[in-house]
């Protein structure tokens, strides 16, 4: 995980192209990074993950709850 840090900053465009992505084969894409991102930064909460990078039991929690949302 230290390979990434200071990364942060790409996610936005990953994603932005993993959503184009979705939508030219016209798969769902779902967007977890805004419900996990630190509202004041675009890092990982420490409430949600367990070494900075990997979720916790709670950060899976909002995961599964947008799923449920989506499905």
């Amino acid at each position: 995980w230290r390979l990434l840090v200071g990364k942060t900053a790409l996610v936005p465009r990953l994603n932005a192209k993993l959503k184009a992505l979705a939508v030219a084969e016209g798969a769902v894409y779902l967007d977890l990074y805004s419900l996990f991102k630190d509202k004041d930064s675009d890092v990982l909460p420490l409430n949600l993950t367990v070494d900075g990078l990997h979720l916790n039991s709670d950060g899976y929690a909002i995961w599964v709850n947008a799923l449920k949302k989506t499905l």
